[in-house]
């Protein structure tokens, strides 16, 4: 191995990011192999992801725009419904005109094998059933580390994709202790026979506001055959443990989703009735506090996504900013794969431009909370957050004479 250069990358966890960076990596001539912990089987539930112009373009760029678009449902906005049918708000999701993309919707298990069929193209290794466990050694060229079996990789640069419960953040940010929001989100599906909308063009996808709280209601076109449907609850922390029980608990659920029912409209109560109770999930919100690093000591290990910035989800904010976290990594690991003396300096400015981003979207997110309860007017500016082109970024980065130092 060529001192500081990048021949390959070890990614730790198989989702989105996960799965996108590859992609990135396979078509810039670097060797990747991805890791995760989990077997084969996908996940009981898959809810909804929203995909915003800002994620849409980086999935362009992958190449994989055209598959999302025909499995995903466009979303070119988001309401506030009050609860006797009145329009509170409506957010821009994305205009093709002003941002080169319509937001859609698709469902996360779609977008997820939409990528996987990506890496297999492309003979992308993915290891399941291979969880991380520790770093062994890290040096200014190389990284080694070890797997909960024992078998231990040592490769260039080790990416910890693997999600709010990284293990991976304990190298690099040790003891971080994840901020629970006290809201609980508790979601399911409802067959399409038994939605009744008030009016033929009532609009959807829409936040539900009533004297009972916020009913999420999903979306429905010609592809869709259920209408995803979450509320959130009031609820004190407990624990993973205490959570992985309550999933089982599916009496309980459907009584805490159906809290205040009387106070509701007879399209919400319609939709409550027949929640389908094999598709229950619980999400509870947590977040990653601000860390002072994404990147360990000597550069041969980081995180992104939601292991470096999770935050509560917020219109569809998290899944976007992940694939520009991906993005603009791949490409400076590609501008420094030969000449890995630049290295250090591109992924310092990786860092300092992704926490930048993360805190104007720090800033964003609790307002579009306002916005979804009727408390802010419709109109708002997303230009900043939509109009974001991470190549456009990084190339110009790549033409500062300090990125060659």
């Amino acid at each position: 191995m060529a001192k500081n250069n990048i021949e390959d990358v070890a990614i730790i966890g198989g989702g989105l990011g996960g799965l996108l960076l590859a992609i990135f990596l396979a078509d810039l001539g670097i060797k990747a192999t991805i890791y995760e912990a989990r077997s084969e089987k996908p996940p009981v539930y898959s809810g909804p992801v929203m995909l915003l112009p800002n994620g849409l373009r980086v999935l362009d760029r992958a190449g994989a725009y055209q598959q999302v678009l025909e499995k995903g449902s466009l979303a070119p906005r988001n309401y506030s419904m009050s609860n006797d049918h009145e329009v509170l708000d409506c957010r821009e999701c994305g205009d093709r005109d002003t941002f080169g993309y319509v937001g859609l919707r698709i469902y996360r298990q779609d977008l997820v094998d939409i990528l996987d069929s990506m890496v297999c193209e492309r003979g992308v290794a993915v290891i399941r059933g291979k969880a991380f466990d520790h770093i062994v050694e890290e040096t200014d060229n190389h990284v080694t580390f070890a797997f909960s079996d024992g078998d231990m990789v040592t490769c260039s640069l080790l990416v910890g994709a693997d999600g709010i419960h990284s293990t991976v953040r304990e190298y690099i940010a040790p003891n971080t202790e994840l901020v629970y929001s006290g809201i609980l989100s508790i979601l399911g599906f409802v067959p399409k026979q038994y939605v009744h909308l008030p009016y033929p063009d009532y609009p959807l996808p829409a936040a539900v506001v009533g004297p009972a709280g916020m009913i999420l209601f999903g979306w429905s076109d010609d592809k869709v055959e259920e209408y995803p449907l979450a509320t959130n609850y009031k609820m004190e922390d407990l624990g993973r443990r205490g959570w992985q029980a309550l999933r089982k608990e599916t009496s309980t659920l459907l009584t805490m989703m159906r809290k205040g029912y009387e106070q509701w409209n007879s399209t919400i109560q319609g939709v409550l009735d027949h929640v389908r109770d094999d598709s229950l999930f619980i999400w509870p919100f947590y977040s990653v506090p601000k860390l002072a690093q994404w990147r360990s000591a000597n550069g041969r290990a980081m995180i992104l996504g939601d292991a470096a910035h999770a935050i509560p989800p917020q219109g569809g904010l998290g899944a976007n900013l992940t694939f520009e976290d991906v993005q603009s990594l791949a490409l400076l690991m590609a501008a420094s794969k030969t000449d890995g003396s630049r290295w250090m300096a591109n992924l310092n400015w990786w860092q300092s431009y992704r926490m930048s981003r993360m805190d104007g979207v720090r800033e964003l997110a609790p307002k579009i909370v306002n916005r979804r309860q009727g408390q802010q007017e419709c109109v708002a500016d997303y230009a900043w957050l939509y109009n974001i082109d991470v190549a456009r970024d990084v190339k110009e980065q790549l033409s500062e004479p300090t990125a060659k130092e």
